[in-house]
């Protein structure tokens, strides 16, 4: 509960920032849509995750309700939105901040509820057709324990979709880390693909489409960089916090380092993101 609140506060001073600074975060909640889409239209013909325009005709039984988790400022609110306008989403998020950003974005759509919490003390009254999340996973540090909540939530056949950074994210600023300063590397590791598979079958998934991303980011230099991960929040996680902290000096050493060895002529210096795609249903 403790590193949930800490990451909650993370994204809180955020808010302000997320979204100009979410690129690679909404390019990945456009293609875990594609992949949404291509899993209503191929995977689960027939099931509660019906085409819009089957909505107005289907039994009273079958859920029109979306559910995701990990909202943020809604980069994938608005784009479930534009594809679902018939359908309801209830969102979730641990910040207010981000939420409050969310809700201005969404111009009080009357088809999304907001709600402020985290996963374990949210109460649905009701199962969804898709539940879904893009690029929040990876803070949880028990994933099974959050995939079998999840499954609780989803119609009898309803669809899990969610991306997350993986292992080998922001590689080059990891590598320099271990390299520099071995005694304060972060306490956490992002989950490996492998892991996250093992975890879906474990909790009864069976995995219909699964993709690993790779994106690439450009920055003027090093200093820029990590101000731009600052302002997303990230660097108040266990991904990036030691048992003590980078001093200003070793800060300036590691962005003038990181100059030097990832420096790309005529885009400035380049990060890293590998993302999971995964979509499961029961």
């Amino acid at each position: 509960m403790f590193e949930q609140n800490r990451i909650g506060r993370a994204f809180s001073r955020a808010a302000s920032t997320y979204q100009q600074r979410s690129v690679v975060q909404e390019r990945v909640a456009q293609d875990l849509i594609s992949l949404i889409q291509s899993a209503q239209a191929v995977a689960l013909q027939g099931s509660s995750f019906v085409a819009e325009e089957d909505l107005a005709t289907s039994s009273q039984h079958v859920s029109r309700s979306f559910f995701e988790l990990g909202c943020g400022t809604g980069l994938l609110t608005r784009l479930l939105l534009k594809q679902y306008p018939e359908n309801e989403i209830d969102a979730l998020d641990l910040s207010p901040e981000m939420i409050g950003v969310a809700k201005q974005l969404c111009v009080e759509d009357p088809n999304v509820n907001f709600f402020v919490g985290d996963l374990s003390s949210f109460s649905a009254n009701k199962r969804y057709a898709l539940v879904a999340s893009s690029s929040a996973l990876h803070w949880f540090r028990d994933l099974e324990s959050v995939f079998n909540q999840l499954r609780s939530l989803l119609d009898r056949h309803g669809l899990f979709a969610f991306s997350l950074m993986i292992d080998g994210t922001l590689s080059e600023l990891h590598e320099l880390r271990r390299e520099l300063f071995p005694a304060k590397i972060p306490i956490r590791s992002l989950p490996t693909d492998e892991s996250v598979l093992r975890d879906l079958e474990a909790c009864g998934f069976r995995i219909c489409n699964h993709q690993v991303h790779t994106y690439k980011q450009y920055f003027a230099d090093g200093t820029a960089m990590l101000k731009a991960i600052k302002e997303l929040g990230v660097t108040n996680g266990p991904f990036s916090h030691s048992q003590s902290f980078l001093s200003r000096g070793e800060l300036r050493l590691l962005a003038q380092t990181y100059n030097d060895r990832f420096g790309v002529q005529d885009l400035g210096v380049v990060a890293t993101y590998r993302v999971g795609f995964y979509v499961a249903c029961v």
